[in-house]
């Protein structure tokens, strides 16, 4: 059994590494269409190429997230930016994360809190719901129907931001990722060479600024696994890019393309008894 000391030490390295998934090459994105339509009695599945396949047994899917303030807007809203996917594999002891552009638009059915529908952004979901975790939970569940299945199953989010807490950096006058990036690599080195009391220190001073339905355990099995399983290269979840006539790119997730650039993360191919 670890003790808590050790446990604040992992879970803080793992909201530094795991969560913003620091040092993963991306692949190659492809363009092929899998067809989600086929379902076989309560297994989820379905073909693809000629082969029938099943989603795997034994994974576990976590949305994990960074948030900024709304710099460049001076609106002061917050968007959900950083944004991946851990697809944690338990029979083969791998993770996998998967990158997701918070620029993407999707489609918006409106709230109380904001009524407009129409196309948004997916980072902005994230101030549309009545507090932070209904605002993860709108991230969440949009994931959810572009990926074809309940896939997702909790979600943690740090505001970044806060990192000014610990490396005394000024947040800049936009957001810009690879700052964020390296401001993060710079942490972790920090926390590595670290007493337990500074880490401690500097886990305290970000606690309170971590939004997540996962509770400790939960949570911490996820540390666990990420700590002792092969992390997998980085797989963008595929976009489309289309140059408006005023300049600014529209981007839009590729539905044709995300089955493919998915499928080894979450199917295994299935041979019905």
């Amino acid at each position: 059994m670890i003790g808590k000391r050790t446990m604040v030490r992992r879970v803080f390295l793992w909201v530094l590494t795991v969560l913003f998934c620091l040092s993963t090459p991306a692949l190659a994105e492809t363009t092929e269409r899998g067809n989600l339509s086929e379902r076989f009695d309560d297994i989820v599945a379905m073909e693809y190429n000629g082969v029938t396949y099943r989603i795997r047994n034994r994974i576990t899917v976590a949305l994990v997230m960074g948030t900024v303030g709304g710099l460049s807007d001076e609106t002061g809203t917050d968007f959900a930016e950083m944004m991946y996917l851990l697809v944690i594999d338990d029979d083969q002891k791998i993770y996998t994360p998967i990158r997701i552009s918070s620029d993407a638009l999707v489609d918006w059915e409106g709230s109380e809190l904001s009524p407009e529908t129409g196309e948004v952004q997916l980072r902005a979901l994230y101030s549309m719901g009545a507090d932070e975790n209904v605002g993860c939970g709108l991230i969440v569940q949009k994931l959810n129907e572009i990926l074809g299945d309940e896939l997702i199953g909790s979600y943690a989010a740090l505001d970044l931001d806060r990192l000014t807490v610990l490396d005394g950096i000024e947040p800049g006058e936009e957001y810009v990722e690879e700052e964020y990036k390296e401001r993060l690599r710079a942490i972790k080195a920090k926390a590595e060479s670290s007493s337990t009391d500074e880490i401690n220190a500097m886990f305290n001073a970000l606690s309170g600024y971590i939004v997540t339905d996962m509770k400790s355990g939960a949570l911490m099995k996820i540390v666990d696994k990420v700590d002792r399983y092969d992390g997998q290269p980085t797989i963008p979840l595929p976009v489309v890019e289309e140059v408006m006539e005023d300049g600014q790119v529209r981007v839009t997730i590729d539905a044709e393309a995300v089955l493919p650039a998915v499928l080894d993360a979450f199917y295994e191919e299935y041979t019905a008894w």
